[in-house]
């Protein structure tokens, strides 16, 4: 959903002229529902094609009105297809010198229109200063380090290693001579953190709050507010966002994101505007949690868009976009070329670091560094010319995936006074594998898939291959020209190709093994992977979850399909044979959605995975559907929570109750953003301006903390949308 929107949604309830606020939060849900479900993924009317461009998958939630069958599931060779499902060869090559990313980016750009690129957008070679505010780095002179900026004062641990428990850690010795145990953020791989916007030790909570970073001790009943810094704001025409966090020890990472303009005239009178984006990790000394205190910085340019964690290193991955055609000059590599601002200097990325895909989606650069919490220092970077935004990564590899979407013009003929002209198009994914160590990050493979990503989940390597599931999408349509009158009309074609694939490819990214043609006019919405067994979840009308057997990387196999009402979006292993679905119910004959639903599937037979236990719930909308992180799930502690719109829901689980509420706190909390984490046998519910205390037992209220977490309005993006319009959108 549009974040403005959204914003201006969650500010609805505190304007006393509206309806009863639970009018209002009810509406509030089937909107957002809505939205993130289907509202957002709308078709455009056809354009005039270009070589490449985006366009947004539609979904089809409500306009469907026939059940789809499960279909026939075969195992295809590439050959068996109209084009091939992976590209022969590699996606990428290197750059020899700053002249081949010239040329790359221009080529790009050029091939897009006249017109592409008045406004530039992150072009370092605009700008008078760097990030630092010293002189722009170019190829001969890198910039001086940044000294230490004046800031206000005031254990890692591991991913889950069984099913069911969140990821946990221990710091002991706790009270009456034992070890604390609390659960740390809900992550995809085991010993791979992911930052978040709350952490914990198991001794204290650590909160990023609308640019304040928030210390709180865990001691139950008794809990308090240690500290309460507001972080550093950018100054004159700089905006700064702390998005996420680690924890590494006495070190707290904290990623942001540094945006600049400076608006600037062009070559004819077209205006312009210098931006720039750098991500930056600020370092933060918290062994006095007191007094927290900013201990070095280091940089890379682009905006975030994800990182990991393992062992005290920090993998970072930044989208760096040059868009300003007119302000590259070949002899100054810093007019296109990204920076990285590390402890001691900064520098352009040297050529040799530099790779540039054959087909790009537009002119972005990958950036991936390599920053040490504990010399916070960046140790080493690599960048590639294309970009791309789904990070999956294990301890030894990181994955990069990037959908393109992509036009091709078939046959012309003439009709009546008509030229038409056919075109297809289809959504492929670049995909790029880096190998990592310690200190060092290396590109080793590169290739081109046919279909799109659902999410990280989607991707998972075992025993040296990367399993992936797809979906896979080519439609038509045709342009009528009347060359006489010169004018166009267009018309889709009805026979738009939907499926779903799973491929094997091995450590060079080669395909090994492929599923094809899976659940016909349908869409991946969820899908979990346990060793030789993948899960996946695709959705019209009804919910089929599939399990495939994968021991033989050469000849994957469908196992099961099992269809129920809706979909879940998220899955997660509750036990060894049971996995947690959290979705939408939905309408078995239109697909329309009709509220939140837990489902727990037994999976202890692949061969005949059935549903456990379903409950339905009145709530429409969890940020979890879209956040793995905002959920808390902990077999060992009968744990399934989440957020809800005003509020956060815990239940429990057994094969013989099934789901049961445990209880539903209300946090008054709209903006989103909230955690709940264990600590022994307590619940911290983290919301926006307040921590509620939970005894595990009971699930009675034992504390509330409360804290300044900033600007508490929200600016209203759409002031002039009616309440009255929103209901009627929602309906």
């Amino acid at each position: 959903m549009n974040k403005g929107f959204s914003r201006y949604l969650d500010r609805l309830t505190a304007d006393a002229d509206l309806p009863a606020e639970e009018e209002v939060a009810h509406v509030l849900d089937r909107i957002r529902a809505k939205e993130d479900l289907a509202g957002e993924d709308v078709s455009p009317p056809p354009q005039k094609p270009q070589t490449s461009r985006k366009w947004w998958k539609p979904v089809g939630l409500i306009a469907a009105c026939a059940l789809v069958a499960v279909g026939v599931f075969a195992l295809l060779p590439a050959g068996d297809k109209s084009g091939p499902a992976v590209s022969s060869g590699p996606l990428v090559y290197a750059a020899e010198d700053y002249g081949d990313v010239y040329k790359a980016i221009t080529a790009a750009a050029e091939s897009k229109g006249s017109d592409y690129g008045y406004y530039a957008v992150e072009d370092s070679g605009m700008m008078l200063e760097d990030a630092n505010g010293a002189a722009a780095p170019t190829a001969d002179a890198p910039a001086a380090a940044e000294e230490d900026m004046e800031m206000p004062t005031s254990d890692e641990a591991a991913n889950a290693t069984g099913y069911g428990d969140a990821p946990t850690g221990t710091e002991g010795p706790g009270g009456m001579g034992g070890e604390t145990e609390y659960s740390d953020t809900n992550t995809q791989v085991a010993g791979v953190d992911e930052a978040d916007i709350v952490k914990t030790d198991g001794e204290y909570i650590y909160l990023l709050r609308n640019g304040h970073l928030i210390i709180a001790s865990a001691k139950g009943a008794e809990s308090e507010i240690l500290s309460n810094t507001e972080l550093t704001e950018g100054g004159e025409d700089t905006y700064e966002y702390y998005s996420e966090m680690f924890l590494s020890g006495d070190t707290l990472a904290v990623v942001c994101d540094r945006y600049e303009w400076s608006p600037y005239v062009l070559d004819g009178g077209y205006w312009g505007s210098a931006d720039k984006d750098t991500v930056y990790v600020y370092f933060y000394d918290v062994s006095d949690p007191t007094a927290p205190a900013l201990s070095g910085k280091v940089g890379q340019d682009g905006g975030y868009t994800d990182s990991r964690m393992v062992d005290g290193v920090i993998y970072l991955v930044s989208t760096y976009g040059v868009y300003n055609y007119y302000g590259y000059v070949e002899e100054q590599p810093e007019s296109y070329v990204p920076c990285v601002y590390g402890a001691e200097d900064s520098s352009l990325i040297a050529p040799e670091d530099i790779s540039i895909c054959e087909e790009m989606e537009d002119t972005r650069y990958l950036v991936v560094s390599v920053i040490s919490t504990t010399d916070q220092d960046v140790l080493d970077t690599k960048t590639v010319l294309g970009g791309g935004d789904i990070v999956y990564m294990t301890a030894d590899s990181l994955y990069v995936a990037d959908t393109v979407y992509e036009s091709n013009t078939g046959s012309s003929y003439t009709s009546d006074q008509y030229t038409v002209t056919e075109y297809t198009e289809e959504s492929n994914t670049n995909l790029l594998k880096f190998e990592l160590t310690d200190s060092s990050v290396a590109l080793t493979a590169s290739k081109k898939l046919n279909g799109y990503l659902e999410s990280q989940f989607s991707m998972d390597e075992y025993d040296g291959y990367l399993r992936l599931v797809l979906t896979i999408e080519n439609w038509g349509y045709k342009v009528y020209r009347d060359e006489k009158y010169g004018w166009e009309n267009y018309e889709w074609q009805d026979d738009d190709n939907v499926s779903n694939a799973l491929y094997v490819l091995d450590g060079a990214l080669e395909p090994v093994g492929r599923l094809e043609d899976l659940a016909k006019d349908e869409y991946i919405r969820s899908a979990r992977f346990d060793g030789d067994i993948c899960y996946f979840v695709t959705f019209r009308q009804t919910d089929p979850l599939f399990a495939a057997d994968l021991s033989d990387p050469t000849s994957p196999q469908i196992l099961s399909a099992l269809k129920i009402p809706g979909f879940s979006e998220y899955l997660h292993f509750y036990t060894e044979d049971r996995l947690f679905g959290l979705g939408m119910d939905a309408d078995i004959d239109t697909g329309g959605t009709r509220g939140l639903k837990l489902t727990m599937f037994n999976v202890a037979d692949p061969q005949n995975v059935t549903e456990k236990h379903t409950l339905l719930l009145e709530d429409y909308y969890s940020e979890g559907l879209y956040n793995h992180k905002a959920i808390l799930i902990s077999a060992a502690k009968d744990l399934i929570a989440f957020p809800v719109s005003g509020g956060y829901s815990v239940y429990g689980y057994d094969d013989d109750r099934g789901f049961y509420e445990k209880g539903r706190f209300d946090t008054g909390d709209w903006y989103g953003d909230t955690r709940g984490l264990f600590i022994d046998n307590d619940i911290y519910i983290c919301g926006y301006d307040t921590i509620i205390i939970v005894d595990m037992d009971t699930l009675g209220v034992i504390g509330k903390l409360s804290f300044d977490a900033g600007n508490d309005e929200p600016v209203l993006y759409y002031e002039d949308v009616e309440v009255e319009d929103l209901i009627d959108y929602a309906e």
